[in-house]
């Protein structure tokens, strides 16, 4: 079986326990625990042609369907695959689609470089993701170029010539033709990469 799944904490509200990602380096303090915030077991399996056995399988085994199921997607392809992301609602999970802003072929890219983003290069492949998630009218969670303090993908920190404010400003770019386009129902992650 195929799965090499990474099991996911995915935190909705309040404040992730130092537990939920590793231990922190001993320079930082705990993050405060919220034990109103509700915790989810996600999965993410990777794609393949047997992807939703390989998630079924997986259910079985832990002895329940995943809460959250993530999947990922660059610009080799449309931004949201609802065709992938149907059977995970018919399940009972909560699509959590990652999205990559880049075609895989280079980690740094610069067609990729944020600046190029918030300058709206790449609008109509944002507003195509939009329209299709505003069809498919379930919500989902979307996270938007993850890691972005990481130093391996092209709109990450220092690669590029990105810095945090572009990241920002391209954030709020892509969230802002979300909201132009009705897309009401996605659920924003912001998914920095921890380490420790």
């Amino acid at each position: 079986m195929k799965l090499a799944a990474a099991l996911l904490v995915v935190v909705l509200a309040g404040s992730m326990t130092a537990t939920a990602f590793g231990r922190h380096p001993a320079s930082s303090p705990p993050l405060p625990s919220n034990p109103n915030a509700p915790r989810l077991l996600g999965v993410s399996i990777p794609w393949s042609g047997t992807w939703l056995s390989d998630l079924d399988a997986y259910a079985g085994r832990v002895g329940r369907v995943p809460a959250v199921v993530q999947t990922y997607r660059d610009m080799q392809y449309s931004m949201l695959n609802v065709s992938q992301m149907t059977p995970l609602v018919a399940r009972g999970s909560v699509p959590l689609v990652t999205v990559e802003p880049w075609d895989s072929s280079s980690t740094a890219d610069p067609r990729y470089a944020l600046r190029n983003i918030v300058r709206g290069d790449f609008d109509a492949w944002f507003a195509a993701g939009a329209d299709a998630a505003r069809a498919f009218g379930k919500p989902f969670y979307l996270r938007f170029a993850p890691e972005m303090n990481g130093h391996w993908a092209p709109w990450e920190a220092g690669v590029n010539g990105n810095t945090p404010q572009d990241f920002v400003d391209a954030w709020r770019h892509v969230h802002d033709i979300f909201v132009a386009r009705g897309a009401a129902m996605v659920k924003w992650v912001w998914g920095p990469n921890v380490s420790g």
